[in-house]
């Protein structure tokens, strides 16, 4: 009977688009893990930017902290100077004062 045909030709139609209803849903599986990879790869990325940023913010105070620490090793540095050269001064003083003494009773 022509019904059936035509019935059989709409069961094939049906099939042949739930076939191709499939094969797209598939097509669409693997673009969204693709995509899933992707923002997988991009959040790794910015993990270890970051963790690269926490390293230099790291380096900058180290080198802040060595920096104060020059600094204050230079002023400590300066200020035993200052120390040695004010002994010295009155060394200085005490033996000129006792070289007078001995010029004193030299002379005397």
């Amino acid at each position: 009977p022509p019904s059936a045909s035509a019935t059989q030709a709409e069961i094939e139609a049906l099939q042949q688009l739930l076939k191709q209803k499939d094969e797209l849903l598939v097509e669409r599986d693997h673009a969204l893990e693709g995509k899933e990879r992707v923002i997988q790869e991009k959040d790794a990325e910015l993990r270890r930017m970051g963790d690269l940023e926490q390293g230099i913010m790291q380096l900058q105070t180290d080198m802040s902290n060595e920096m104060a620490r020059m600094i204050n090793d230079e002023d400590v540095a300066s200020n035993k100077i200052k120390e040695l050269e004010e002994q010295r001064r009155v060394l200085d003083e005490e033996r000129k004062r006792h070289q007078q003494i001995l010029d004193d009773a030299a002379t005397g």
